[in-house]
């Protein structure tokens, strides 16, 4: 049985399952473990929820439930360091490759000299159906990765139609820069899922939320920023992966209420 180990970010993790799940295939085998390495530590995103980490307890304990539901997923395990004999898919950091912009997703097919397909198009990822979130526009907005050209204002007329998903101090961020919508806490990134699968369409800037709707194939738009940050520096990224397949479109400027219908 093929392990794969990462140490990545909820997103990165997401976002290998393409190339792991061919490789698998490609070995002969439908199905592989997937070990979460936690405590890998980070200086690049000093803001990000994992604070000086790549993956801390809670983002596994957070993720663990979505990838266990998966199929293809015989087991999910969580260590200090990687098993012996697994294959290390955070290599790919490693790469001569610009990891801020692009699509992420191909970094992974660096790692082997195989042939394999590289469909993004249709769902990596699969998840039971919420009746809480059935019609309903869900809103996630992360302090990172924004577009400042970006505001939603226009969709105030929609707000008893949304639904706020993310941490509650970017709930409360948006309100108070937007307009006030309610807020959906979940447990875990399986309850996550299955609100995304659910929903009507799909709001956010790149993060992790983005990243279950988008391997989900869910209509979805994605607030596209130009730059970011690295420690005090301002560069150029983002973003690192690209909406493919399905009902998808980048925002560059702010969406209008009609586009949402």
């Amino acid at each position: 049985m093929i392990v794969f180990n990462h140490s990545g970010h909820i997103g990165d993790v997401l976002y290998s399952l393409n190339f792991a799940r061919e490789f698998a295939a490609a070995n002969g085998e439908s199905r592989f473990c997937m070990n979460l390495q936690k405590g890998v530590p980070q200086a690049f995103q000093p803001d990000h929820p994992c604070g000086g980490l790549l993956l801390d307890d809670a983002a596994c304990e957070f993720i663990r439930p979505l990838l266990e539901f998966q199929p293809y997923i015989v087991k999910v395990t969580v260590s200090n360091t990687p098993p012996e004999g697994s294959i290390d898919l955070s290599q790919f950091r490693n790469l001569p490759l610009y990891h801020s912009a692009g699509e992420g997703r191909y970094y992974y097919y660096s790692l082997t000299s195989l042939p394999l397909p590289k469909n993004f198009v249709t769902p990596i990822l699969t998840a039971p159906h919420d009746a809480r979130s059935e019609g309903k526009i869900l809103i996630c907005r992360t302090m990172r990765y924004r577009n400042p050209l970006v505001n939603y204002k226009n969709l105030k007329g929609l707000a008893d139609r949304m639904l706020f998903v993310g941490l509650p101090k970017e709930h409360d961020d948006f309100c108070q820069a937007e307009f006030p919508v309610a807020y959906q806490p979940v447990g875990d990134a399986l309850e996550l899922a299955g609100l995304l699968n659910s929903a009507k369409l799909v709001i956010g800037n790149q993060s992790g939320l983005f990243a279950i709707a988008e391997q989900l194939k869910v209509p979805r738009c994605l607030e596209s920023c130009q730059l970011m940050r690295q420690g005090d520096a301002v560069v150029y990224g983002c973003p690192v992966v690209l909406p493919f397949g399905g009902r998808c479109r980048i925002l560059i400027q702010p969406p209008k209420m009609e586009d949402m219908m």
